[in-house]
């Protein structure tokens, strides 16, 4: 599925949203409701652009995003838990306003 371009407004408007808060813009992850894998760490803008989109692909309405923060490697982690998510967001689709909604 192709973004519209009324989507592609509420994701920058999201996006400026984030910059006006002072959100750090690097390594932020997320996951689509019902997944059961994180998007690589990325720039905030890129990260939420990347869910809105693999959200409306996997036809599901809810994603999460947050700071990818490395574990320290003295907890012996296996190499595919090496962050986790702080400070994480939900989003959900709302299709009376045609827009994400922060929750």
């Amino acid at each position: 599925m192709e973004y519209s371009q009324q989507e592609l407004q509420h994701c920058a408007y999201w996006y400026c949203l984030f910059q006006h808060w002072g959100v750090n813009m690097t390594n932020y992850s997320g996951y689509v409701e019902h997944s059961d894998f994180y998007i690589a760490p990325q720039s905030y803008q890129d990260a939420f652009e990347f869910l809105c989109q693999l959200t409306f692909e996997s036809e599901e309405t809810v994603f999460y995003i947050g700071k990818a923060i490395e574990y320290d490697k003295s907890y012996g982690f296996d190499e595919d838990d090496n962050f986790y998510l702080e400070d994480e967001v939900r989003f959900e689709w709302n299709e009376e306003k045609e827009e994400w909604v922060c929750y």
